[in-house]
């Protein structure tokens, strides 16, 4: 998968991980902000630690 990739392209690197967002939080980001992200944006931000 393109988001497990990508994790362990960033720990190769040694690059600091943060923790995922929540649904909620992608939520309230696409109201606040008027848009609609993509599913793939928001797999990637919920589903980083899988």
């Amino acid at each position: 998968m393109v988001i497990q990739k990508l994790k362990q392209h960033f720990i190769n690197q040694n690059l600091r991980i943060n923790q995922p967002a929540t649904l909620l939080k992608i939520i309230k980001f696409e109201q606040k902000y008027e848009v609609k992200l993509p599913q793939i944006f928001k797999e990637y931000f919920i589903q980083w630690y899988r």
